[in-house]
């Protein structure tokens, strides 16, 4: 306080408020924030140093730097003297005059970036920002770039930062760093090639409930090890919800990115063993690039996804590139060839869920009629939307027997033939012999396709 009473109003409010920043920051006072901090002024249409002060690890607080010294020179000297090599091609650009010009006509007009540096065979952590302002008189851009010695902070805020970018069950980066970095990588790269990919683990919710959470879970995390092992660190592994994963090809052309996802979406993949039993699972993809699809993460993403759940539908694609004349055509075939089979095979098809309350998903026109129902809805009324209201109540829990006991028998072909009645609507009884197959279903888990035949 008996700094501010020897300033004028404006200073001391100045002092207060830099003091507050600094706290706020992590440094202990004013004096110990200037001391670990360089400031840099120069127009970037000239190349002019107007402004230097640096302060790190030195007494002299402001030293006025000769103006036919270039402000590129400053930071090219700190990039090759100081930067580990593997970040100077990043820092150098975010220096350089022609990223900083190119930030400004974009409308971005502060930014910043953290890297280590080595000094006396020490590391050293620097955060770097830039604030760029349009001078009215010359007409001429300025940069006012600021550094700061983070070194005691990193330890302690990497840990955090870590905590804060990753999902917490699988260690891959999470949806919101995911996307904060694609449109980071997006901005730098106008040119591309980049390609965003959707994976999905086809079947996860009949996983789950077979084996538990606790297996899907361990098996989660198991996939996204497999994933980085396979594409490599170059590729970003992240996920976005329960077994959905976005992955990020940068400076990839298509041709690789669609040979390595089509060859890892049409491999089994294996889990890990429960009671005796190996679990394998597939996964299906989509692929789309940048520029070529879009120029905006949300929309590539979309696309993707898209791409990804047309060949999840699509028997035997597993990976589809996003191009929308070619994804109509797959959806054209699909609706096609599923209006064939529920408006013309001569049977009467239902499906039911193999677990829980045995919820009836599906149900065609010749079943409605069998239970002499209206329409669906009556018949879901009529059943009470499950299989046990489909088998007459005095033979459920014999049919229930038989069904398993075939399903976990000696062919180990997923099938089952018996025989029960049905009450219909109308009160009627009817004999009727139920051929039935269990399969995975890539919406609703594990699932019996049944076809009912009417005995004379």
């Amino acid at each position: 306080m008996v700094r501010t009473l020897i300033m004028n109003e404006k200073d001391a409010r100045l002092y207060m408020a830099g003091a507050s920043l600094t706290r706020f920051i992590g440094f202990e006072s004013l004096d110990e924030f200037v001391a670990n901090t360089v400031i840099a002024v120069g127009d970037i249409e000239t190349d002019e140093m107007v402004f230097f002060s640096n302060s790190i690890d030195r007494d002299v607080k402001h030293l006025e730097v000769d103006h036919t010294e270039f402000f590129s020179d400053y930071f090219q000297h700190t990039v090759e003297g100081y930067v580990y090599p593997e970040y100077r091609p990043q820092v150098d650009l975010f220096f350089s005059n022609k990223h900083l010009r190119h930030c400004f006509e974009q409308g971005n007009y502060n930014d910043s970036l953290s890297y280590p540096c080595s000094v006396l065979d020490d590391t050293v952590y620097i955060r770097a920002s830039f604030e760029l302002e349009l001078d009215d008189e010359s007409g001429h851009i300025f940069a006012t770039v600021v550094l700061i010695d983070v070194t005691r902070f990193h330890s302690e805020r990497q840990a955090l930062a870590t905590a804060s970018t990753r999902d917490t069950l699988t260690g891959a980066v999470n949806r919101m760093t995911a996307a904060d970095l694609i449109r980071e990588y997006i901005h730098d790269h106008l040119d591309g090639p980049a390609g965003v990919v959707s994976i999905n683990i086809d079947n996860f919710k009949a996983i789950n409930e077979r084996y538990g959470h606790e297996y899907g879970d361990t098996l989660l995390m198991n996939f996204v090890d497999e994933m980085q092992s396979y594409f490599g660190h170059s590729v970003m592994v992240s996920r976005t919800s329960g077994d959905d994963f976005v992955l990020f090809f940068p400076d990839t052309r298509k041709n690789e990115i669609l040979a390595k996802v089509d060859a890892f979406a049409n491999m089994e993949h294996e889990g890990f063993g429960h009671a005796g039993e190996v679990v394998t699972f597939r996964v299906s993809a989509g692929i789309s690039m940048y520029p070529e699809c879009g120029y905006g993460y949300d929309e590539l993403l979309t696309q993707a996804v898209e791409a990804m759940h047309t060949a999840k539908l699509d028997v035997g694609a597993h990976c589809l590139v996003f191009d929308e004349e070619e994804l109509d055509r797959h959806r054209e075939s699909l609706g096609l060839s599923l209006n064939e089979l529920v408006g013309n095979v001569p049977a009467a098809i239902f499906v039911y869920k193999a677990y829980g309350n045995e919820e009836i998903v599906f149900a065609n026109r010749l079943v409605i009629d069998l239970f002499e129902c209206g329409d669906l809805d009556d018949f879901m009324v009529h059943t009470k939307g499950s299989f046990e209201g489909v088998v007459h109540p005095d033979d459920y829990a014999r049919v229930n027997r038989e069904i398993w006991s075939q399903i976990r028998g000696v062919t180990h072909d997923n099938t089952d033939y018996c025989e029960y009645r049905i009450l219909t609507k109308g009160g009627n009884v009817r004999h009727m012999a139920s051929y039935g197959r269990l399969v995975d279903s890539a919406s609703h888990g594990k699932v019996f396709y049944v076809v009912l035949h009417e005995k004379r």
